[in-house]
């Protein structure tokens, strides 16, 4: 039986087959989370990408679709509930099903993710700037795009329906992947070099490191890599020692469609079960925040009825002296920096506390002076909450 290296070293052959006969390009950019242009990231066994353009990404797809019934490419432009920005090409006749991870993807294959290079650094130096709008929407499509199994959490299940029905009427996946190709997309690999970086994956690259590619043979298979990153990737090739999830159904000669008509009921199941025990542990964690809460307001409490009294007999002398003169301003600040320290730093836990009248509005006129309006600000939308739950 093949392994699952051998499946996607396969669909490396074929993405290396289509790219030459069709005039698109790609690299080889990660194996098991690691890259050569950076240190480790993550330890994931078993994963392989690869990095193309926006537009021979596209390009790639329409030929797979027209001509490689048995395979599949997978992205936000063909499935609007897909999540990801990069893209999935795999193959159908196997399987690998993370069980306690479904989401919205329609192909549950062996496969390579394809990340998308995009514009980062104009050739003047000068960053280009991702749409905010984008930014925020992606997290609303993270949250939408949840898949829920627990039979419980069905409230969840139908509110999340519903706004994914107005999101899709808005223009949804599609709408979104239009506007994320203009915004930052690049459309085939000559346009990179208008750029002085590009991004793949979160990660800058300086586009003369993509400029003269190599090209490497690992295991029989020829493969394209960025320049002076051959010896880092047939190391990792020819050295495969992967461990595999044991939460992941993996098949290199059963389809996955099979594979989930026989399944999909313990699937769920097992899904649904992981949701309440993620949810078990919300509640803990929520509980465990009030609870430090609790103990953080304490403590400021009793910070407070310290300086309360430690200003008792001090408040009127204070708020005599002329803050426009600087020796008693400093006179004034020295006795109240503890004081302002404090404040900033229950601040950055949401919770603030008052002395008296005298010392707080000393406290408010040596912030303006000292030209820190936006920590002001912050005091004084603190002072309108409720510290404790009752």
């Amino acid at each position: 039986m093949k392994s699952k290296i051998d499946i996607q070293l396969e669909l490396l052959a074929e993405i290396e087959e289509i790219c030459s006969q069709n005039n698109l390009n790609y690299i080889l950019f990660e194996l098991d989370g690691l890259n050569p242009f950076h240190t480790l990231k993550k330890e994931n066994p078993g994963f392989i990408s690869i990095a193309m353009t926006q537009g021979d990404i596209e390009r790639f797809s329409k030929i797979i679709e027209e001509k490689h019934k048995n395979r599949y490419v997978e992205g936000i432009f063909n499935n609007p509930r897909y999540d990801p920005i990069y893209v999935s090409y795999g193959n159908k006749n196997t399987t690998e099903i993370p069980i306690l991870e479904l989401s919205h993807k329609k192909n549950y294959g062996i496969e390579i993710i394809i990340h998308p290079i995009n514009k980062s650094i104009n050739s003047d130096g000068s960053r280009i700037q991702a749409d905010k709008r984008l930014s925020k929407e992606k997290k609303i499509r993270t949250t939408l795009n949840k898949r829920i199994e627990n039979p419980k959490f069905w409230y969840i299940k139908t509110g999340m329906a519903v706004l994914n029905g107005a999101y899709s009427i808005a223009g949804g996946g599609k709408g979104y992947y239009k506007k994320l190709m203009k915004n930052i997309g690049i459309d085939s690999w000559d346009e990179i070099q208008n750029y002085s970086e590009v991004n793949i994956n979160e990660f800058d690259i300086n586009v003369k490191k993509l400029d003269d590619l190599q090209a490497i043979n690992a295991n029989g298979i020829d493969i394209r890599v960025p320049k002076d990153t051959e010896d880092f990737f047939i190391k990792r090739i020819e050295n495969d020692n992967r461990e595999y999830d044991n939460n992941t159904i993996i098949d290199t000669e059963i389809g996955y469609e099979e594979v989930l008509n026989e399944t999909e009921d313990i699937i769920k199941e097992a899904k649904g079960e992981n949701e309440e025990i993620a949810w078990i542990k919300v509640k803990a964690k929520d509980e465990q925040s009030t609870i430090q809460k609790v103990w953080q307001l304490v403590e400021m409490t009793n910070i407070q009825v310290q300086y309360i009294d430690y200003f008792k007999d001090k408040s009127d002398k204070l708020s005599k002296l002329d803050l426009n003169n600087k020796n008693e301003f400093d006179e004034v600040y020295d006795e109240l920096k503890p004081v302002i320290t404090d404040l900033k730093k229950y601040a950055k836990m949401d919770l603030t506390f008052t002395v008296n009248d005298k010392i707080d509005r000393l406290i408010e006129e040596v912030l303006i002076k000292k030209g820190d309006n936006v920590f002001l600000q912050k005091i004084k939308t603190l002072q309108n909450k409720e510290y404790l739950i009752e």
